[in-house]
């Protein structure tokens, strides 16, 4: 089943899918690369070992290792000792001056520093003997030298343990050092390389400082020094069933014995000590360093009953600063019973795990889970383990058995940490041993989640589920299902913060949830009449908050159709404004406004966010509710209003008969104020005027003008709307713009016959027409009203009518003596312009007889022509082709004249000219092949030639008008002269 997530993506559009197949398949890879990591990390071993290549030809007995150096003993009473840094030279030390055939070495004893070494000597029982071993000496044994020295102090003493200052630095004084021995007794010395007249040999002091109520060999002895404070100290030493704590100040670090007033509360309590009762095979007591410290923060104890492991806390009050204590008892194998503990040969403590060497292997044991992690077996060829150290100063690790020696090492220990500690429900501590690593932190993130929500935690719950992998889907579920619906919405708002910048859908899914949910929490507290409490506002001060990120902005923006349809359907009034506002819905806003007959609100949000869009949608309505500052709005936005876009809108509120004044006073702006031409604006005014302001129509179509070419309406149209509201003298106007004079002069002659006249009077400068619309005025008078009088007085009114003209328009019984006067000053004008005619006759008969004259003269003139003379266009000879003589003695070849006059002929006449010459020229090849009648060809070319003659021969080219008409022209031609002027640069 396809996720929440994929099935809102399918619904976006193609980027929107590619982001979505990105996420999905991101969270995959993290998935997926979680688990290969995990995987990949629990098949790495932990613990490994190698083999060093030393084959020594006796047995090891004993092993020590620090600072880089290590020392074994053999079975022979032989040390060897290797400093790591220069592995080639190993040095051999011979006991035998100490040691027999029944004497050995029982243990070793080095320093931190590696500059001392102690060395404890027993002698072995015999067989008839009892098993109690003897003590025979110490020795001590310089790193600088190979001088052994006998500790005589110690005489008789079994030293079984040893605690070295760790804060000695000296190559020559070890410093105070406090042993155990296996009588149970605590003793306190120091040991000197350098002799002087105040000490009697190496030992200046040696101080019994405590004797243990319970007579034990003291298997381990460790000084822990105060980090805070340095003459505090804490002293742990074991024997096989207890682990004994002191704790004091000494009162110096320069007073010998060191460690004395350490002891001396503790003679006579009890308290100061933890006891398991049992056998153990070797039990061990070690600490664990922290790196480049030398500071201690845990310790591990093995004894009968488990590895007693416990970190130090210095904080706590008493002898006893152990914390976080717990006894680890781990069983050799799941089917065992048997304690590693018992069986084990020596003790390493790492941060998180304890190394116990035993038998043939090694054992790894997780201090957090308490199991075995792994067991490492040690080749057959070497023998069992017999102990196992750790390098204080350098943290490496050392196995050793009788014929071989192993370098340890510990693979990334704290890989797995997280994980126990998560097992644990220790969240915090998971979350550090996750070492910033994301794919830890979403496992741990998860687990948290999870318990926090079995809490009923939900809010927390939720902050980590959002940065988890977890389903949204699932999650949202989950948390919806309980009644406190806080934790669902801080989910919500920490899912946004996580989502990235391509994760737009996403973003947009999770933004339209956490908007469903605010809303419907709104809806239910207004509902329960809590819309004032403290609850309400909180919720709504949250999802103020949440609008003004700009990045769920762009997605309301992107999804404003569904941001739109989840505020309708919560009918949620005060947020559908504020919310369409800041997305910029502006269109929302105006339609919820006058819905809700908020018409004002809604002007104002278009005055305040105008747009073509929102004005041509909403203004028509908002004209018909508030028109006059719906118009005021209109005028102000100026040219910014595009008037023509805004005319069906205009038009459609007009028929509705509403804002007419309006709609004519933002018509009367556009055309007066912003000059517009548009002839759907002209129209539109015209057909209000004439229907509602028709005294404002004449003077608008006056001040139009009265030629066509220059008025802006359409005068069809405007002449249609001035008949149909039967504005006579509008339409007369009209009918004379359109050119139809006659048709106005009728027009007029039915409203107003001074209207006919003006109309008539106005054509003065055609005065053919001007007569003929007089004589339709004559006509109108003579037949509609018989009257001679007024007919009469028309002559007067128009000085081109004539008694002859308004005769015929009289019936026949009209009586000759009413048109006497007129008669007779008509006649009177014909005998004058009778007589001015023949004076111009004569005229022109002087004018015929000089050119008759003149032309006698021409055919008496000639002009020759010479072998000499050239061309004046081309400058050759000119009787070399045909040419062209003019009168004033130019001469040009045919074609040099044609060639030369081309670019003085019009357009029209170039091409005529070209035409003429093809056709001569086809002319000419139809007479060399001898094809048609030649006789008919002849004539044609005669007649062709004389075309061409008529237009290149006209005048001369140099004395002709032609020449001197294109005397303005410029130089250089309007397509030449890009090229020109950049040839001069």
């Amino acid at each position: 089943m396809a996720s929440i997530f994929d099935q809102y993506e399918s619904q976006q559009g193609s980027y929107s899918n590619h982001v979505s197949g990105t996420n999905s398949s991101m969270s995959s890879t993290l998935a997926t690369s979680l688990f290969r990591n995990l995987k990949l990390e629990e098949d790495t071993p932990i613990f490994s070992k190698q083999r060093i290549n030393f084959l020594p030809k006796h047995d090891i007995v004993q092993f020590v290792a620090n600072n880089n150096r290590i020392v074994l003993a053999m079975t022979n009473n032989v040390l060897i000792r290797i400093n790591l840094l220069q592995p080639q030279n190993i040095e051999e030390i011979d006991l035998g001056k100490f040691c027999t055939q029944s004497n050995q070495v029982y243990r070793l004893f080095l320093d931190a520093s590696g500059e001392h070494l102690l060395v404890s000597l027993f002698k072995k029982p015999k067989a008839d003997e009892s098993s109690t071993i003897e003590a025979i000496d110490c020795l001590y044994i310089p790193w600088a030298s190979k001088k052994i020295s006998a500790i005589t102090r110690l005489k008789g003493h079994m030293v079984s343990s040893v605690a070295w200052s760790q804060r000695n630095a000296s190559q020559t004084l070890t410093g105070p050092i406090v042993i155990g021995t296996a009588a149970g007794q605590l003793h306190e010395f120091e040991l000197s390389q350098e002799n002087s007249m105040f000490q009697s040999g190496m030992e200046p002091y040696c101080k019994q400082l405590y004797a243990l109520t319970k007579v034990e060999e003291i298997d381990g002895v460790q000084i822990l020094s105060c980090p805070t404070d340095d003459l505090e100290y804490v002293i742990l030493c074991c024997t096989k069933t207890r682990l004994y704590s002191f704790r004091g100040n000494i009162p110096s670090s320069e007073k010998r014995p060191l460690f004395s007033e350490i002891f001396l509360p503790y003679k006579d309590r009890t308290d100061h000590y933890i006891e398991y009762h049992g056998s153990i095979h070797k039990p061990c007591l070690e600490l664990h360093y922290e790196p480049n410290t030398m500071l201690a923060f845990s310790f591990a104890w093995t004894n009968a009953f488990g590895v007693y492991y416990a970190s130090v806390d210095w904080s706590k009050s008493g002898s006893d600063i152990s914390d976080q204590k717990k006894l680890l008892k781990v069983t050799r194998d799941s089917g065992s019973s048997e304690l590693l503990s018992k069986v084990s040969a020596g003790l390493v403590l790492t941060p998180f795990h304890v190394l116990l060497p035993h038998d043939n292997e090694v054992s790894v044991v997780s201090i957090l889970s308490e199991k075995v992690l792994m067991n490492d077996r040690i080749p057959g060829d070497c023998g069992d383990a017999l102990g196992m150290c750790q390098d204080s100063v350098k943290g490496t690790i050392w196995l050793y058995t009788k014929k071989g020696i192993f370098k340890c090492k510990m693979d990334r220990e704290d890989r797995n940490v997280w994980k126990a500690y998560l097992d644990q429900e220790k969240f915090d501590m998971a979350r550090k041993y996750c070492r910033g690593d994301e794919l830890k932190l979403l496992h741990v993130r998860m687990k948290e989640a999870e318990f926090l929500f079995e809490k009923g935690d939900s809010v927390r719950s939720a902050q980590l589920y959002a940065h988890t992998l977890v389903p949204f889907e699932q999650v949202f579920f989950k948390l919806n299902s309980i009644k406190d619906d806080s934790g669902l919405r801080v989910f919500l708002l920490e899912k946004l913060e996580t989502l990235g910048e391509d994760e737009i859908g996403q973003y947009s899914l999770v933004t339209l949830v956490l908007l469903e949910h605010y809303f419907k929490t709104l809806g239910l507290l207004r509902d329960s009449g809590e819309d004032t409490n403290q609850e309400y506002k909180k919720v709504s001060s949250e999802l103020e908050n949440l609008l003004q990120k700009p990045r769920v902005l762009k997605t309301l923006e992107r999804n404003s159709n569904a941001v739109y349809q989840l505020l309708s359907c919560h009918a949620d009034q005060s947020n559908i404004i504020k919310i369409s506002g800041l997305i910029k819905a502006y269109d929302r806003v105006v339609k919820h406004l006058i819905n809700t007959n908020r018409h004002m609100e809604a002007l104002e949000i278009l005055t305040n966010h105008s747009s073509d869009v929102l004005i041509l949608e909403h203004l028509p309505t908002l004209l018909k509710t508030i028109p006059i500052p719906t118009v005021d709005f209109m005028m102000s936005l100026g040219h910014k209003l595009d008037p023509v876009k805004m005319m069906p809108k205009l038009v459609q509120v007009h028929a509705s008969k509403k804002a007419t004044s309006e709609i004519r006073k933002y018509l009367e702006y556009c055309i007066n104020e912003l000059d517009r031409t548009d002839s759907v604006l002209h129209n539109f005014l015209i057909t209000i005027y004439a229907t509602e302001y028709p005294d404002k129509l004449l003077p608008y179509l006056k001040m139009q003008g009265e030629n066509l070419d220059s008025v802006y309406y359409d005068t069809k149209l405007a002449l249609r709307e001035c008949v149909s509201a039967k504005q006579d003298v509008a339409s007369v106007h009209i009918l004379s713009v359109m050119g139809l004079y006659q048709e106005a002069v009728e027009l007029a002659l039915k409203t107003d016959l001074n209207l006919a006249k003006a109309t008539a009077e106005k054509q003065r400068n055609n005065p053919q027409l001007c007569k003929k619309l007089w004589l339709v005025i004559t006509k109108y008078l003579v037949e509609e009203s018989q009257d001679v009088t007024k007919a009469l007085a028309i002559m007067h009114e128009c000085e081109l009518i004539k008694i002859e003209d308004i005769l015929p328009f009289f019936p026949d019984f009209v009586t000759i003596d009413l048109f006497k006067d007129a008669i007779c000053e008509s006649l009177k004008e014909y005998n004058e312009e009778i007589e001015m005619l023949k004076v111009e006759m004569n005229e022109a008969s002087k004018i015929a007889d000089e050119m008759r004259s003149d032309v006698q003269l021409l055919k008496q003139e000639h002009t020759s022509v010479n072998a000499d003379d050239l061309c004046h266009e081309c400058h050759n000879s000119l009787l070399d082709r045909p040419f062209y003589l003019f009168q004033c003695d130019h001469k040009y070849h045919q074609d040099c004249l044609t060639e030369a006059v081309m670019a003085y002929l019009t357009p029209s006449e170039k091409h005529t000219v070209q035409k003429l010459r093809s056709r001569l020229l086809a002319l000419s090849s139809e007479e060399q092949r001898g094809s048609g009648s030649n006789q008919d060809a002849s004539t044609e070319r005669v007649e062709v030639r004389a075309k061409l003659d008529d237009i290149v021969a006209f005048e001369c080219l140099y004395c002709g008008e032609r020449i001197v008409d294109c005397i303005d022209t410029p130089f250089i031609a309007d397509q030449d002269w890009r090229e020109v002027m950049a040839e001069w640069r």
